[in-house]
Order: structure tokens, then sequence, then C-alpha cells
């Protein structure tokens, strides 16, 4: 299987946990989250390997389906952003 159709195969299983995720993180007021935390949402849910979703998670923002800052890379700190006209994010990176 190549690596495109590994990743498809991923993020069939969990791309809408991720968006889920995400979703639940803006509705609650919450948008800040370490990478922990969402290994610990789709764990509880599916049984699938760490790195498997931060692959999805980085998809989806290329995808143009969510968008997300780093904070700061060493603690794995994000923040999920929406820009002022729609729901979906846009692309911005800060890394501190």
């Amino acid at each position: 299987m190549s690596q495109q159709q590994e990743l498809t195969r991923v993020k069939q299983s969990i791309g809408r946990l991720v968006e889920e995720f995400v979703m639940n993180r803006l509705q609650t007021g919450q948008p800040r989250f370490h990478m922990e935390d969402l290994h610990a949402y789709i764990l509880a849910q599916v049984l699938t390997a760490p790195a498997s979703t931060d692959r999805i998670l980085r998809q989806l923002r290329l995808d143009g389906k969510i968008n997300y800052r780093v904070i700061n890379r060493a603690e794995s700190c994000y923040e999920i952003i929406t820009d002022s006209t729609s729901e979906t994010p846009k692309v911005e990176s800060s890394v501190v």
C-alpha cells in the first residue's frame, strides 16, 4: 500500500473524529490544546497510532478543513484559529 493510500485509509477512519475534536474545542471556548488531548480523544473512540492523528490533523489543514497554529512546539501546544468571514479557519503559522 502506498503512503497516499495509507493516509487516505487512516483519514477515512479518524478524519471525522479529528474534525469533531476541533469543533468541540471551538464550541466550548477552548481553542488551545496539547497534542496529547487530541490523542486521548481519538484513542477513546478508536485504536490508532498517535502519529496517525498528527498526520490527519496536518492533512485536514492542508485540505482547508481546519486550521491551527503552533503555540509551542516543544510542549506540543496548538491553537485552533478561524478567520472573521467563515467557520473554516485559514492557514496561519506562528511557532514559538
